[in-house]
């Protein structure tokens, strides 16, 4: 959904939130490691709005753009999120050349930053699925610090929790992107 004055929307899974009655929601979603999906603006404009979302659980391996126009133009607006779980090991690119980065949104009940020695490599991509995903040992949202870090690189990133978040690594980024942590339990 990328286009010269300005990216598009892309809806997989459900709306913003989940919140968009006239859009079903997906119960899980699964974005593997060779997904790309773009909704850039290319000369001037904004880039779009880009939703990966489940009702219980998302698995995301791919690659998000949301680049601001390179005449002029801000990043989009992603979210990432599973309602009730996420397992994210993606990538995230909301830059723009002249104009404001944009903002990504990770927003499932219980998230917890992990170092990167837990390894999510043990779950299953999808060259390894033959069609079938499990997603029932997914039982929280994790995110790996490297990752965080190289999210922030390119735009801004919110981690929101309904319940817990966990933060069990350090964040070192030299990035002047904001990360903003909001839970409506303990953080």
């Amino acid at each position: 959904a990328s286009g010269q004055q300005g990216g598009g929307v892309i809806h997989l899974g459900g709306s913003y939130q989940g919140l968009d009655e006239n859009i079903r929601n997906a119960k899980a979603t699964y974005i593997g490691k060779d997904v790309k999906i773009s909704a850039s603006a290319g000369m001037v404009g904004d880039g779009g709005e880009v939703v990966v979302w489940a009702d219980e659980t998302t698995r995301f391996y791919g690659n998000i753009e949301s680049i601001g126009g390179e005449v002029g133009g801000n990043g989009g607006r992603v979210e990432v999120s599973g309602k009730e779980s996420l397992l994210f090991n993606g990538s995230v690119d909301l830059s723009a050349t002249n104009g404001e980065f944009g903002s990504l949104l990770l927003d499932p009940q219980k998230l917890s930053v992990v170092a990167d020695s837990e390894d999510e490599s043990d779950h299953i991509h999808d060259s390894e699925a033959g069609g079938q995903v499990d997603f029932s040992d997914i039982e929280e949202a994790t995110i790996k610090a490297s990752t965080l870090v190289n999210l922030l690189d390119s735009g801004k990133v919110n981690l929101t929790a309904s319940e817990l978040i966990s933060i069990d690594s350090a964040i070192s980024s030299e990035s002047s992107n904001e990360l903003q942590i909001v839970s409506d339990g303990d953080v």
